[in-house]
């Protein structure tokens, strides 16, 4: 039944979430993260199965752990931060601003959309070796 009173169910903070980390999987700090197919976490990689969310608050060593010993925070965009990372050699450019761009590895970003996921949307170009990105998360 609806109640007639207000309502003010839990809240999480917004700006990062936390994944169970895939076996075996090591995650550097400010690194690009995402997660496979079963929801583990992994860093970015060129592979079309993924789901990039943002950025590893920190790092996290899973080797010789099973899926989910581990856990790692993760920064979001929130529709408000982006991040710099380093333009790869399919490069960004001015004219991709407001495009979606794709992973190339944790670090890299590419207008290259083969085999590959989005990392984000182009915000904008720091000179000829940086992309400004922001998550879709």
């Amino acid at each position: 039944m609806i109640t007639s009173a207000g309502r003010f169910g839990k809240v999480r903070q917004g700006g990062y979430v936390t994944f169970p980390v895939a076996a075996g999987a090591v995650i550097r700090g400010g690194f690009m993260v995402a997660t496979d197919a079963d929801g583990f976490a992994v860093e970015a990689s060129a592979d079309d199965t993924l789901i990039v969310w943002g950025r590893a608050a920190d790092s996290v060593d899973n080797t010789g752990g099973s899926d989910g010993a581990r856990e790692i925070s993760v920064e979001l965009s929130c529709g408000q931060k982006d991040f710099l990372f380093v333009n790869g050699s399919s490069s960004v450019g001015g004219d991709d601003v407001g495009k979606d761009c794709y992973v190339v590895d944790s670090q890299t970003v590419s207008m290259t959309s083969t085999d590959t996921c989005v990392a984000g949307t182009v915000m904008g170009i720091a000179g000829a070796t940086g992309v400004w990105i922001r998550f879709k998360h």
